[in-house]
């Protein structure tokens, strides 16, 4: 069917308005949501009630709400239980909205990267120039940066020149090759950097006894070199290891080295120690 402009931005904000409440819609929301007169959007709501687009609800707690009909009229799926997919704003998570689509425009052009994101939400937030971020999308973890060229109100689109594409790691760290190198808890710190250069090794398990009691990277020996600690033994400055389940997403770890500014975790299974994952083989994994 053939909607007017005005019909289909009434229509666009009341599934917004409903995918974030779950209830019947008032028009006076709508009308704010859009910047119209609550009598415009009441006299919409009666044709569009008439395309059995729109269910009306009476009683104090009443309202409007989409029917199925209006979702495929939109081509927007009714998800139950949907990812939501968040956008921001100039760095700030715009609440309320949710992305539905987006689409490059111009893959062809030697010098521009334009896509169009259509979303539910209140989308005269965005004007011109605005710095956006969309994503991780819930499959591929897909992230979009780039700057808001123009908007279709009607449509709900927005239209942006892309900057940046990433995509996010989907594997566990049993996908990850791990170290087996260890060096001896009473080693001279000497003896330990000798090793860790021949090996080029950034970090080593530490163990006592056949057990690993911790993790020690060439950046504290460097340290402890520059202070004369060369006979100075391995204990003295490893670290507490941080321990992680071969099934851990990468995403997680990475953020754990980033984050706590340690340069390596052990990972276990069932208990047992698997290896050493330093940042150099994560990085590796994820294709860097």
């Amino acid at each position: 069917m053939e909607l007017t402009p005005i019909q289909l931005e009434v229509l666009n904000a009341l599934i917004a308005l409903h995918h974030q409440k779950r209830g019947c819609i008032k028009g006076e929301e709508i009308a704010r949501l859009i910047g119209r007169n609550p009598g415009t959007v009441r006299n919409q709501m009666q044709s569009l009630k008439a395309l059995r687009l729109v269910e009306g609800v009476p009683g104090p707690k009443g309202g409007y709400k989409p029917t199925t009909l209006a979702y495929d009229e939109l081509s927007i799926q009714d998800v139950e239980k949907e990812a939501v997919v968040p956008i921001k704003r100039d760095g700030e998570p715009v609440e309320g909205a949710t992305v539905l689509e987006i689409s490059f425009t111009t893959v062809h052009h030697p010098h521009e990267c334009h896509g169009t994101a259509r979303m539910l939400g209140n989308i005269k937030l965005f004007e011109e120039g605005d710095t956006i971020e969309i994503g991780p999308t819930p499959v591929n973890g897909l992230i979009l940066r780039g700057r808001v060229i123009d908007r279709d109100d009607v449509r709900s689109l927005l239209l942006f020149d892309i900057d940046r594409i990433t995509t996010l790691p989907k594997g566990t760290l049993s996908e990850c090759p791990l170290s087996e190198f260890k060096i001896g808890a009473d080693t001279p710190l000497r003896d330990a950097a000798a090793l860790m250069a021949e090996r080029c090794e950034h970090a080593a398990m530490v163990e006592r006894d056949g057990k690993v009691v911790g993790v020690v990277e060439l950046l504290d020996i460097a340290r402890a070199l520059a202070n004369n600690g060369a006979d100075s033994p391995v204990s003295e400055v490893m670290r507490e290891p941080i321990w992680a389940d071969a099934t851990t997403p990468m995403l997680d770890v990475l953020d754990v080295l980033t984050s706590e500014r340690e340069g390596a975790v052990l990972v276990e299974q069932e208990g047992k120690c698997l290896g050493l994952l330093d940042c150099r083989r994560l990085i590796s994994s994820l294709g860097y």
